[in-house]
């Protein structure tokens, strides 16, 4: 059995058959992304997807002419808005219009 050293996972000196830290590190991507929403934008009309969504059906959309203007934490982005003047509020409406 061959093992090889990871360079990646900075594990000193440990070694294994296989370097995992790509697939963790994709689960890890793929977790912390499930708290964002993705936006798209068209013709003045939105679609907010989560990741799995964004995943299925981001690619069509955006071939059909929708463009993808903001990725966010949907808790954030509600509670600047609610707490926000009637200033801000527009802002935050139209930084994810762009």
């Amino acid at each position: 059995m061959k093992y090889i050293n990871c360079p990646e996972c900075n594990d000193n000196g440990r070694t294994s058959e296989v370097c995992r830290c790509d697939e963790v590190n994709r689960q890890l991507d793929r977790f912390v992304m499930q708290n964002f929403v993705f936006v798209y934008i068209l013709d003045g009309a939105y679609r907010v997807l989560d990741i799995n969504d964004s995943q299925a059906v981001g690619k069509k959309l955006i071939n059909e002419g929708w463009k993808h203007t903001a990725t966010m934490k949907p808790e954030t982005w509600m509670e600047f808005f609610l707490n926000g003047s009637e200033t801000e509020r527009f802002e935050a409406i139209e930084s994810i219009s762009a």
